[in-house]
C-alpha cells in the first residue's frame, strides 16, 4: 500500500512538472493547442462512454451544449472552434463504428429523404477530389481548410440521418424538445436582462456584445418550437402553453428591439412565426404581415439612422461578390470550385476596386461556388424530401405534441431558408460563420431529422382491418378490393 501510495505521489510530482516546464518553454499558442488536444481527448472519451450507454443522452448533451456553452478555442472570432462540432462529430463516428463494425440494428429506412442526403453527401466528396485538379493559377484553400469544409457539410448532413435512429421513440423526442426550450429560454432570458444585474453570469454564460454568438438558426427554432407548442398543443395546460408563449415572445422582442440591426436575427424568426399562424388564424396572419411591411417602410429613415455603417456596406457589397463569382464559377459549373476553395480564388479579380479575399454571405451562392450544380441540385432535392414529408405527415395527427412539433417544424424550415439567403447559417462556410457556426446550424438538421420518428411511429401503428366479406359476389369482392387499396394507401411505406 505504502508502494501504491508513493507510487501515485511521484506520478502527480511528474505531472506538475512536466506541466511547468511546458508551459515555460513552450509559446502560448502551441501549449494552449497541446490543453486544448489533450481536454479534447479527455472530453471524447466522456462523450463515447455517454453516447455506448445511452444514445439519447447523447444527443441531449449535444443540443444543450450547443445553446448554452458559448467557450471557445483554437482562434479567435469566426474561426474559433467550440465544443459543438467536436460532439457532433464524435456522435455520427460512434454511431458508424456501431453500425459498420458492430453491426448494430438502425431504425434507418432508405427512404427518398436518406437517398437525397446521401447522395449529397456524394456530391460533397467528388468535388473534394475535382478541387485537387485546380482549374485557376491561383492556389486554393489550404488541404486543412478544405477538409474541415468537408467535416462541416459531412456531419451536419450526417446529423440528418442518424437523430431518427439515437431517438427511440415519441417519448425520447418529447425530452429533447422540452430541454431544448429549457435551456434556450435560459439564454433568452440571459440576453434581456440588462447586463448590470448578472454582470459575471452574463459575461461567462453568454456573449451579449455579440449578437449573433449563438447564430440565427437558434433564434429560428427558439420561435417556432415554443409558438407551435404554444399555440397547437392541446395536451398542455393552459399555464403552461402561456409560459411557452411568453419564451415566444421574449424571443420576438429580443430580436425586434435588442438586435433589431441584426436582420438575420429578427426577420427568419418572424418567418417562422407567421407561417404557424397562417395554420392557426390565416386572415389574422396576412393582415398583421400586411401591417407589419407598411410599418416597416414608415419607420425604415429611423431604423437606417440606428443601423450599423458595416450593414450598409454588406448589402451593398452582396450583389458585386455574386458578379465576381460569377465568371469563376462557369468554369466549373457542374462540380463547382470544391470545398472552401473560392475564397482564395476571388482574389484574382477586383471586387470594388480591391484585390481581396471575401465571402459571398448567401448560402445559395456558396453551395454554387463550392459544390456547382450538381451539388445544388442534391441540396434542393433533399430540401423538398424534407418538406413533403412533413407536410404529408401533418394530416395524421390533431391537436397534441406530434402536430406542434411538424407545424413548428415547417415554421423554422421557412425561417432558416430565409436565413440562408442572408448568410450562410445552413452549412456554415469555413471562412465567414465557420465551424463555430455550427453551434447554430446544427439545431437545422437535428430537428429536421427528428420528423423521422414522428413517421416511425405514424407507420407502425396497426393497419385498419378490412371489412369482413359476406358471399362472393362481385360487389363484395369490389368493396374488399376497396378496402385493400384504400388501407395501402393509408400506410404506404415511409419515407424516411
Amino acid at each position: 500500500m505504502r508502494d501504491s501510495g508513493a507510487g501515485k505521489w511521484i506520478c502527480a510530482i511528474c505531472a506538475v512538472v512536466v506541466s511547468v516546464s511546458a508551459g515555460c518553454v513552450l509559446s502560448i499558442g502551441t501549449f494552449q493547442k497541446i490543453t486544448a488536444a489533450l481536454v479534447g481527448l479527455i472530453a471524447a472519451l466522456v462523450v463515447m462512454s455517454i453516447q455506448v450507454r445511452n444514445h439519447f443522452l447523447g444527443l441531449a448533451l449535444l443540443v444543450v451544449t450547443a445553446v448554452a456553452v458559448p467557450y471557445e478555442f483554437g482562434g479567435t472570432g469566426k474561426m474559433a472552434l467550440n465544443s459543438s462540432p467536436f460532439l457532433a462529430g464524435t456522435i455520427c463516428a460512434i454511431w458508424l463504428v456501431e453500425v459498420v463494425v458492430l453491426h448494430r440494428a438502425v431504425a434507418l429506412k432508405m427512404g427518398r429523404p436518406v437517398l437525397a442526403a446521401m447522395a449529397l453527401m456524394g456530391s460533397v466528396a467528388v468535388s473534394f477530389v475535382a478541387a485537387q485538379f485546380p482549374l485557376f493559377p491561383s492556389a486554393g484553400a489550404p488541404r486543412g481548410a478544405q477538409l474541415a469544409q468537408v467535416l462541416i457539410f459531412l456531419v451536419s448532413i450526417g446529423l440528418f440521418l442518424i437523430v431518427g435512429d439515437l431517438l427511440k421513440d415519441i417519448a425520447d423526442l418529447k425530452r429533447l424538445t422540452w430541454l431544448f426550450l429549457a435551456a434556450g429560454g435560459f439564454v433568452c432570458v440571459m440576453h434581456i436582462v440588462p447586463t448590470r444585474v448578472f454582470p459575471m453570469l452574463l459575461g461567462r454564460l453568454v456573449h451579449v456584445a455579440h449578437q449573433e454568438s449563438i447564430g440565427s438558426v437558434f433564434w429560428i427554432w427558439l420561435v417556432a418550437i415554443s409558438a407551435s407548442q404554444a399555440i397547437f398543443n392541446r395536451e398542455l395546460t393552459p399555464m403552461t402553453r402561456l409560459a411557452i408563449g411568453a419564451l415566444t415572445g421574449l424571443a420576438v422582442y429580443r430580436g425586434l428591439f435588442l438586435a433589431r440591426s441584426w436582420v438575420s436575427g429578427w426577420l427568419p424568426p418572424l418567418v417562422a412565426l407567421f407561417v404557424l399562424l397562417l395554420f392557426r388564424v390565416p386572415r389574422l396572419a396576412i393582415i398583421t404581415a400586411l401591417l407589419g411591411g407598411l410599418l416597416f417602410l414608415y419607420f425604415t429613415p429611423t431604423m437606417t439612422e440606428v443601423t450599423p455603417a458595416e450593414e450598409h456596406y454588406s448589402a451593398m457589397t452582396r450583389l458585386e461578390a455574386a458578379r465576381v463569382l460569377w465568371p469563376l464559377i462557369k468554369e466549373s459549373p457542374f462540380l463547382g470550385m470544391g470545398p472552401a476553395n473560392y475564397h482564395y480564388y476571388v482574389s484574382m479579380s477586383p471586387i470594388l476596386g480591391w484585390y481581396v479575399r471575401f465571402n459571398s454571405h448567401n448560402q445559395y451562392l456558396d453551395l454554387v461556388a463550392q459544390l456547382g450544380a450538381v451539388g445544388v441540385a442534391t441540396f434542393g432535392w433533399l430540401m423538398c424530401e424534407i418538406l413533403a414529408a412533413i407536410w404529408h405527415l401533418r394530416v395524421r395527427f390533431r391537436g397534441g405534441f406530434c402536430e406542434a412539433y411538424l407545424l413548428g417544424a415547417l415554421g423554422g424550415f421557412a425561417g432558416t431558408m430565409l436565413a440562408g439567403g442572408l448568410a450562410d447559417w445552413i452549412l456554415p462556410f469555413y471562412y465567414n460563420i465557420g465551424l463555430g457556426g455550427m453551434r447554430s446550424s446544427l439545431l437545422f438538421w437535428v430537428f429536421l431529422g427528428a420528423v423521422a420518428v414522428i413517421r416511425r411511429a405514424a407507420y407502425t401503428e396497426a393497419s385498419p382491418a378490412a371489412p369482413a366479406v359476406a358471399g362472393t359476389t362481385f360487389a363484395a369482392r369490389f368493396a374488399a378490393a376497396k378496402a385493400e387499396i384504400a388501407a395501402g394507401r393509408r400506410n404506404r411505406p415511409e419515407r424516411f
